[in-house]
């Protein structure tokens, strides 16, 4: 049975964003999401980086997840710029990013790999 799921997308090489994530509503409430995030940054060699406008799940990814705070600069620079490039290919999606920044700030977070 199927209960949630998540979205990763690559970005650049060992660079992955997280994206959607959805848990249905009789297994809310059990960490169910973060244990399937969990299972998909476990790949110690590889980044995941995420955005939000949400300070309450910033906070649940750095205590969970051990992502830290990032900046849409660091962002940019580890994606090589694809992390802006696909948000901005379509008119529409330049429409809602921009509304999206005028009501709340962008938080950014990165998890990088384990140094061996």
């Amino acid at each position: 049975m199927i209960v949630g799921w998540v979205i990763s997308e690559p970005l650049s090489d060992g660079v992955f964003e997280l994206g959607l994530g959805f848990v249905e509503k009789p297994y809310r409430g059990r960490n169910i999401l973060y244990k399937m995030l969990e299972l998909l940054v476990e790949n110690e060699n590889s980044s995941f980086v995420f955005a939000t406008f949400e300070s309450r799940i910033m906070q649940s990814m750095r205590e969970q997840l051990r992502f830290k705070d990032s900046t849409l600069r660091e962002i940019l620079i580890i994606s090589r710029g694809k992390f802006a490039t696909k948000r901005l290919s379509s008119l529409a999606a330049s429409r809602r990013v921009a509304t999206h920044l005028k009501k709340k700030k962008a938080l950014y977070g990165i998890r990088r790999p384990k140094k061996s």
